[in-house]
């Protein structure tokens, strides 16, 4: 039986509530603890009497089967223009033609020509109700689309435009373009210098996004030579007119749910039977509102006290809580009304969880992965600088796995082999522009099925929504949440260490699973100067000099990194125990691939499948069940972690999971070895001469061999390695006759594992880079 104690923290009234409640103008790096408010306006909710302190709560149904009453008349969201009628001035009411274009209504359409670029500016929008901007035309000699936009008070500026390439016509058939209103992202631009300003210090402007409002539209039309368009519609389309009750994706400042959005003023209304003990628990937040917005949570014909919540325009996410306890068993009608905040106010309701004690009591899961962390430069792989001590005492109460393997060299595929346990030919999420397919299952669902409360806090786009990883999340914190999508900032384990220590404090009772994917020490290495003279005081690293002092110096930076956010762990780890929860986690620590520093003539990451790139760490710590202690030397994969945590939980495990449960040789320790299989790494490259293709590695045993692949899924050697003896991979083995027997097991292995993964992939959703995506990628190293 696992023990659990009463975290305090529950019963406490957090000092970040008053400040998130009241304040107008949140900043981004406070955003996420606004949803993490457990029972901040809900007095019955911090009243210890009102649920079973010594109960685990799980999930047992997401969702309450709503009822809209639709008392709510409100007009339509969305804003279309059809260009019927010619105005009286300009093209319509609210849009004028720019520059030299020139507008003539015709065919109902209006008719846009000039040279180069036609242009025409309309009214703004609501980037809190406005989802997508439409547009029904033909064109002729017209290769790309421009929308602009400009702040209140503000000019348009040509780094505040979104440009989408398209196909010049041929024909006079009508085209659709749909452009999201998310994907209008701002970047830095130098501001033009003041009279008078003796200063020789450039000044950057803030990456305005349209989310922080639109004024006034642009939208233009660029190719060469002489340039028509002729508009038949355009539509600033809403998705909150006839929302799918239950089932809409909403998102405030970077933080994303699944559920119901409702006009004020409006009503859900829902039947359910509560279970015993059972709390009701939802986030809610307003979108579109100009003035408060109330909402009232209630019982009809029930003893179930009301409670009401004044959002303000402003205000984040906030946590709501009902104790349904003293209506257990007995048929309950739940009614939730909104009104008040102006005409196009939305009020979100956002991932509803009915929770009662666990029927299987099952520990929670904190996932720590560390992005671009080779585990050569851990004390807790024997390296001699002292970057991670608190990883050290962590490791020391569990199990570390001295050989783990990446399943690919960088973000993006790795963490999707990692929560869909499938190699990346299977999952195909190869590219800045692929999403993980919603028909693969990652570990989240799994989790959520076992009733799970899941939630991540993500700093690295690759391994955000945009890849295609919320799946399965009750709640999913992408880069936004943080104010990290401009700034590069690769600490960012100090912008995710509060909310998730927070976290921690509010659902001390709770089964959570919570991941958390940290920046640090991702390119650009700017690690604080305290870490530096901390390390600076003891062993020195690996001399780097003979590549220059610049990769000396990015060598040390890393390490300091490392520490930085080593003692991050540490903090996280201490709320843990302070919470009552240390011993009921099942805490996970890996990094998604390493580093590189010329050992192989490539610097940082994405260029090749050496052991300075694929040799990650992993470390698991569940007091109890894992004996402490246990240093694996067996070769494990990367795919291997979603299932053996599965496993260690008692959930099921999908029958097309790739990767191996080791949950029961870690129970049973060294005396029970894991069992040695071929290992796959894979990543697909692209170069001028070449174009794009693949390359996997294949660790069988000791030994790693390094091979090209050809369309027709042919492997071509490239080299071969023993890592037990050269554990550099300074000796290329290819060929020799000791290792020919390893080499052609390995490479008939490799041949049927491509094949296999080749079948059983499924083509992978696409999503565009918009340009502070891109803009992102070049400061992070990307691109």
């Amino acid at each position: 039986m696992m023990r659990h104690m009463t975290p305090s923290p529950l019963q406490q009234r957090h000092p970040l509530t008053t400040h998130l409640k009241n304040r107008t103008n949140p900043g981004p790096g406070l955003l996420v603890a606004a949803l993490i408010l457990i029972g901040t306006l809900c007095p019955a909710c911090n009243d210890p009497k009102s649920s079973d302190s010594d109960a685990l709560y799980s999930v047992v149904e997401r969702g309450l089967p709503w009822q809209p009453l639709h008392t709510s008349d409100a007009e339509q969201l969305t804003m279309s223009w059809t260009f019927d009628e010619p105005a009286e001035k300009g093209i319509h009411p609210g849009w004028t033609a720019v520059g030299k274009t020139t507008s003539v209504h015709a065919d109902g359409t209006v008719a846009l020509t000039g040279n180069g670029l036609v242009s025409i500016q309309g009214p703004g929008l609501n980037p809190e109700i406005h989802h997508t901007i439409t547009m029904r035309l033909r064109t002729r000699n017209v290769n790309e689309v421009r929308v602009g936009w400009r702040g209140e008070g503000e000019a348009f500026h040509p780094a505040r435009t979104y440009k989408l390439p398209i196909e010049t016509q041929t024909g006079n058939e009508y085209q659709t373009i749909a452009i999201p209103v998310s994907s209008l992202r701002g970047t830095r631009h130098l501001l033009p210098k003041k009279p008078g300003d003796p200063s020789t210090r450039q000044r950057w402007s803030k990456a305005r996004d349209a989310a922080e409002g639109v004024a006034e539209l642009r939208v233009g039309f660029a190719g060469s030579g002489p340039l028509k368009v002729q508009l038949d519609e355009l539509h600033v389309l809403s998705n909150f007119d006839n929302p799918e009750i239950g089932k809409q994706r909403l998102g405030r400042d970077g933080i994303y749910m699944v559920g119901s959005a409702v006009r004020a003023p409006d009503s859900l209304v829902a039947d359910i039977v509560p279970r015993p003990a059972e709390r009701l628990r939802m986030w809610l937040a307003v979108a579109g509102a100009v003035s408060p917005t109330m909402v009232r949570l209630r019982g009809l014909e029930s003893t179930l006290p009301e409670q009401t919540w004044e959002l303000q325009p402003s205000d984040n996410w906030v946590e709501v809580t009902m104790d349904l306890s003293d209506r257990a068993g007995e048929s309950t009608q739940i009614e939730l009304l909104t009104e008040g905040g102006g005409d196009t106010a939305i009020v979100m309701v956002g991932s509803v969880l009915r929770m009662a004690p666990a029927e299987i009591e099952r520990p929670s899961i904190l996932l720590y992965l560390v992005d671009t962390l080779r585990a050569d430069r851990l004390g807790t792989f024997g390296y001699e600088r002292q970057t991670d001590p608190h990883l050290q005492s962590l490791a020391s109460q569990g199990v570390i796995f001295e050989n783990t393997f990446a399943a690919s060299n960088w973000t993006r595929p790795a963490t999707s082999s990692l929560h869909t346990s499938l190699d990346s030919i299977t999952h195909g999420n190869n590219s800045h522009l692929s999403r993980v397919s919603p028909h693969f299952e990652t570990l989240a669902e799994q989790l959520a099925k076992n009733g799970y409360l899941t939630i991540s806090f993500v700093t690295n786009f690759n391994a955000s929504e945009w890849a295609g990883l919320e799946q399965g999340m009750d709640i999913w914190c992408d880069p936004p949440a943080y104010g990290a999508v401009h700034a590069a900032d690769s600490l960012t384990s100090r912008l995710i260490g509060p909310p998730i220590r927070e976290f921690l404090e509010k659902h001390g009772d709770e089964q959570f699973f919570l991941y958390a994917h940290s920046g640090d020490p991702h390119v650009p290495y700017e690690p604080p100067a305290d870490m530096m003279k901390q390390l600076a005081q003891g062993p020195d690293g690996p001399s780097l000099q003979h590549f220059g002092p610049e990769v000396d110096g990015n060598s040390k930076r890393y390490d300091a990194e490392i520490l930085f956010n080593d003692n991050e762990i540490r903090l996280i780890d201490n709320t843990l125990t302070a919470t009552g929860r240390h011993d009921d986690t099942v805490f996970a620590f890996v990094s998604d691939h390493g580093e590189g520093f010329g050992e192989h003539g490539a610097f940082e990451h994405r260029e090749l499948l050496y052991q300075e790139e694929l040799h990650v760490p992993l470390v698991l710590r569940w007091p109890g069940a894992i004996p402490p202690g246990q240093r694996r030397s067996e070769p494990v994969g990367q795919i291997d972690l979603a299932p053996t945590l599965l496993g260690l939980v008692g959930g099921d495990i999908p029958q097309a999971w790739q990767g191996r449960d080791l949950s029961s040789s870690l129970r049973n320790g060294i005396s029970d070895p894991i069992e040695q299989v071929p290992i796959l790494a894979h990543v697909v490259h692209s170069s001028p001469r070449e174009g794009l293709h693949d390359e996997i590695a294949v660790i069988w045993g000791s030994y790693k061999l390094i091979a090209g692949v050809t369309p027709e899924g042919e492997l071509v050697p490239r080299s071969l390695h023993d890592l037990a003896s050269d554990p550099g991979e300074v000796r290329d083995l290819l060929g020799t006759p000791d290792a020919s027997s390893v080499q052609k097991a390995a490479l008939d292995w490799g041949t049927r594992r491509v094949e296999q993964s080749r079948a059983a992939s499924l083509p992978s959703d696409a999503d565009k880079m918009d340009p502070a995506k891109r803009q992102w990628m070049i400061e992070m190293g990307y691109l």
